[in-house]
């Protein structure tokens, strides 16, 4: 709807905009500037931000939950983010002080508090989810939080915006509880069972972020 709210809201997205306003939003002042969500990437890819095709915005395509008639669907059921998670604290064991040897700053990722904002029907979020991976000192890592909007019923050639809000939360190996700032993500989730094609769509997910899903008569 044009000049509506949520139109506001998608236009004013940005990658440099939402970090900065996450980082003034965040309440975890130990982890302000140190543990960050950088960028998005396509699934199954995972590289540093910079010079990475950043992406605050996804596609996904329902119809792909659709059977395939074969025992399996046309497509993947639920939406598949992966996110770059940067740990920028510097490694204790460059630090004279550290007289144990022991590397302090490793981030282990435990979990991520995940909700939705939409215009039309509601989408329950998660509080809790877990999502495990290990950041060394001054690296990245990339996590992937799956099944998203596995649960959305939309008409055919229906479609709904959604905004994702999206904080991880860790522990350091020195006893630290971090969190990131909060991070938001637009996702267009739609149901068009005619984008489809009966050829391989190589290391892509059918119906996530552009990739067709499988044709009704494909042999």
């Amino acid at each position: 709807m044009a000049g509506s709210k949520w139109a506001q809201r998608i236009a004013g997205l940005s990658f440099a905009g939402l970090v900065g306003a996450g980082l003034v939003a965040s309440s975890c002042a130990e982890a302000e500037g140190r543990f960050i969500i950088e960028c998005s990437l396509k699934p199954g890819e995972c590289a540093d931000c910079e010079g990475a095709e950043q992406a605050l915005t996804g596609q996904y395509n329902v119809a792909g939950c659709l059977p395939d008639g074969k025992g399996g669907t046309r497509g993947t059921c639920g939406y598949d983010a992966q996110f770059v998670v940067r740990n920028q604290m510097v490694s204790s064991l460059t630090i004279n002080a550290n007289h144990n040897d022991v590397e302090t700053s490793k981030i282990i990722v435990t979990s991520a508090d995940i909700s939705f904002d939409t215009d039309g029907q509601t989408i329950t979020g998660v509080n809790g989810e877990t999502l495990l991976g290990e950041i060394e000192p001054d690296n990245f890592t990339c996590l992937t939080a799956s099944n998203l909007f596995g649960g959305v019923d939309l008409a055919e050639q229906e479609s709904l915006n959604v905004i994702m809000t999206l904080k991880i939360y860790g522990r350091t190996t020195g006893g630290l509880d971090v969190e990131t700032p909060t991070q938001y993500f637009a996702v267009s989730v739609y149901n068009d069972p005619n984008d489809c094609t009966c050829e391989d769509t190589a290391d892509s997910l059918p119906g996530i972020d552009g990739a067709p899903i499988a044709c009704a008569d494909c042999p």
